[in-house]
């Protein structure tokens, strides 16, 4: 019988897959609120009805600890927003710079998953007005924050354009996407 033989980067691409996808069905079906429970947070500016937050549980990590950050994706407008999930790495756009204000490279497994489409398959959620959905990442895993020093994070995500009347915009049969920016924040490596 033939062996398969699988390196370590494969088999790290896995069990990252793995994770983001638990976390990403998780943050989908089940932690929906209104987002006047986070008034404390801090927001991306308002596009097109919709906000979105970054935030990490704590701001100083030891080299090669996991750096876990929760996007939060808010609908402040009148009607629904979909906000729909095929890739999570070329859908979410991650700026890291260091306290030189360099941008910080990619990982090799970083450079694997923003080069090709990572398809977990296509699922989303409809937020009514008022209702926020988060996610999370972990952002070591996909950039290099090995060095001892601050990197400001911020992140640019794609979602459908919505009309007056709420519904997606389409053109030529493709829906229209907006970018929205989330806030910056700052985290020590030490």
């Amino acid at each position: 019988m033939a062996r398969m033989r699988i390196d370590r980067l494969t088999a790290l691409a896995f069990v990252l897959i793995v994770l983001c996808s638990i976390g990403k069905t998780e943050g989908q079906t089940q932690k929906r609120r209104l987002y006047p429970k986070a008034s404390n947070r801090k927001w991306g500016d308002e596009v097109n009805g919709c906000r979105m937050a970054i935030e990490v549980d704590k701001k100083e990590f030891d080299p090669c600890t996991p750096i876990k950050v929760t996007v939060y994706i808010t609908n402040t407008g009148k009607t629904v927003l979909p906000v729909i999930f095929v890739d999570l790495y070329t859908q979410n756009s991650f700026t890291v710079k260091n306290d030189k204000g360099e941008t910080v490279p990619l990982t090799r497994l970083g450079e694997m998953l923003t080069r090709e489409t990572v398809i977990f398959g296509r699922s989303g959620s409809n937020l009514e007005s008022g209702e926020e959905t988060y996610y999370s990442f972990v952002l070591n895993m996909v950039h290099d924050m090995t060095a001892e020093g601050s990197y400001s994070v911020t992140l640019k995500r794609k979602i459908w354009k919505r009309g007056d009347d709420g519904k997606p915009i389409k053109t030529d049969g493709k829906h229209e996407e907006i970018e929205v920016t989330s806030n910056t924040i700052e985290v020590k490596v030490k």
